[in-house]
Order: C-alpha cells, then sequence, then structure tokens
C-alpha cells in the first residue's frame, strides 16, 4: 500500500494577488483614518497607528511563510503606504514652518485738527496804503474714515497644544475681510486647518464653523481671506484644527472691538 501524497497548496493567481494588495492599501488607510478620529490627541494617534502597523506586519509575516508568493505583492505597499504615511502624518510633528507675510493691519482712527478759537486779526490799514482784497479762508481739513477697521480679536490659547499670538478680524476698504495672526507660535502638525467656529468649546471646534484653508505655517505673522457671505457676528473664536487626528491644537475666543 502506497504513502498517501501530501497535499500541496494552491499558487495564488495574479489576480488574487493583485486583490490582496489594493485591499491591504485600503485596510491601511481606513485603519490610519479611524484611529486618527478615536485618538484624544495626534501623540496617541500615532501610537496606535505605529501599533497596527505592527500588528498587520506580524500577519504579512506569517502568510508569506505559508506561501512566499505573497511576500512582494502584499510587502511592497505595505512599506509604501508605511513610508508615506510616516512622512505626512509624522514630519510635521518635528518640524516648523516659518512663515512672514505682509498683513493688513487696522487704521488708527485719524487725529482731527480742530480749527483755532482765535480768530485771525484783519489785515493792518495804514493811512498811505490801501488794504487788498483778502484771499478766501481755506477749509480745514476733514476726516477721513480708516480704511481697515478692526472686527474682533482674541489671544490663542491652548486646547491639545500649546500656542501664543493674536487672531484679528479686520474690514478692510475694498478686498473683504482678512483674518491676521500676528506674534503666532505653536505645534506643528500634520493637516492643521483654519476654522472660525461657533458656539466655542474646551475642545476646540464648535457647533459650526467655516474652513479658511490650509494653515501656512505654525510661526510667523500670516492672514487669511473670510469669505464675503459670512456673518462675522455668528462666530466667536478662531480655531486650529488638526483634520488628521480630528483634534484641536489651539483656538482664541474673538471680542468684539
Amino acid at each position: 500500500m502506497s504513502a498517501p501524497t501530501p497535499s500541496r497548496t494552491r499558487r495564488p493567481s495574479l489576480a488574487m494577488l493583485a486583490v490582496g494588495a489594493v485591499g491591504l492599501v485600503i485596510v491601511m488607510l481606513a485603519g490610519i483614518l479611524l484611529l486618527g478620529r478615536l485618538a484624544n490627541s495626534d501623540v496617541v494617534a500615532m501610537v496606535l497607528t505605529t501599533v497596527f502597523f505592527i500588528v498587520i506586519l506580524a500577519g504579512l509575516i506569517a502568510l508569506s511563510r505559508r506561501q512566499r508568493a505573497w511576500l512582494l505583492p502584499l510587502g511592497i505597499p505595505f512599506v509604501l503606504v508605511a513610508m508615506v504615511a510616516g512622512v505626512v502624518l509624522g514630519r510635521p510633528l518635528v518640524t516648523d514652518k516659518v512663515v512672514d507675510e505682509q498683513i493688513v493691519v487696522a487704521d488708527d482712527a485719524p487725529s482731527d485738527t480742530a480749527p483755532s478759537d482765535a480768530s485771525p486779526a484783519p489785515p493792518a490799514v495804514t493811512p498811505s496804503t490801501k488794504a487788498a482784497p483778502s484771499a478766501p479762508a481755506a477749509l480745514p481739513p476733514t476726516s477721513a474714515a480708516p480704511k481697515n477697521v478692526k472686527v474682533a480679536s482674541g489671544n490663542f490659547q491652548a486646547i491639545a497644544h500649546p500656542g501664543r499670538g493674536t487672531a484679528t478680524l479686520i474690514r478692510t476698504a475694498g478686498s473683504g475681510v482678512k483674518l491676521t495672526f500676528t506674534g503666532f507660535s505653536t505645534d506643528n502638525g500634520p493637516d492643521i486647518r483654519v476654522y472660525l467656529s461657533r458656539g466655542t468649546k474646551s475642545s476646540g471646534k464648535g457647533a459650526s464653523f467655516v474652513d479658511l484653508g490650509t494653515l501656512k505655517g505654525n510661526k510667523g505673522n500670516q492672514q487669511y481671506n473670510v469669505p464675503a457671505d459670512v456673518n462675522l457676528a455668528e462666530f466667536d473664536s478662531v480655531v486650529l484644527w488638526c483634520r488628521a487626528f480630528d483634534v484641536g491644537f489651539i483656538q482664541a475666543p474673538l471680542r468684539s472691538a
């Protein structure tokens, strides 16, 4: 009686390898986003993401030991996604981006030139000379309204990260409303957005907000355009929000000027 022939593991097809590679990328990206939302800080999110990658790597090593055909199709996308995630999410945490923009400033109220109370003495007329007709008196200069008017301002306060500086809303003469940061500094991070927020909370983002764009730099003076249809009276704070990890960095409660 002959001994039974040991069963051989079927080699995966190219289609299976392709589907496995795409699935791995989707799982890794979904895990990064999910863990970023669940964590209460960017540091915790980075730790959880690292643990998540280690678990996936352990599974890939176990699978490739059973079938070496999976090693390259899964190993290459794993390394690429991990490297890109490390650079995009981790690099801002250890580097600074400094900007120094020419920003608008609110004009000081112009000082009025008050006319003198004393009337000028009439020209003297002597018997030997005839008085010449006097020229019309010059009108006092009129006071012009400030070109740039400060609407509201506030100092930055920490949420999950320290920060300092002043956020100011300025209505300009001809280019709408600008939000300026002066004396500004905070920690860097990935995908930090600038929000005008309504309903200030300790966590930062309120009940509703307007996204003014990506933070240009974590240090230095800078400014942002506020859409013309935004009712400034409805918003009471400026919030820097890390969208990648769903956490507030710093906020500046606004007070009307």
